[in-house]
């Protein structure tokens, strides 16, 4: 597990692509809570670049 000094878009991203390196031939189901950062640009920016070749439905 990874530990970061306060949670934010930025450490959110990095987290989730430290889950993608430990597990790269799996999906990953991530619950999100209200947090304000899991829907900043940032955030937003990089879930559509690691979901761009999905399908719809995915």
């Amino acid at each position: 597990m990874q530990s970061y000094p306060k949670a934010n878009a930025s450490h959110t991203v990095d987290f989730i692509r430290y889950l993608q390196q430990r597990r790269p031939d799996q999906k990953l189901l991530i619950f999100w809570d209200g947090v304000s950062y899991h829907y900043q640009h940032a955030m937003r920016d990089f879930l559509k670049t690691i979901q761009a070749n999905l399908p719809p439905n995915e």
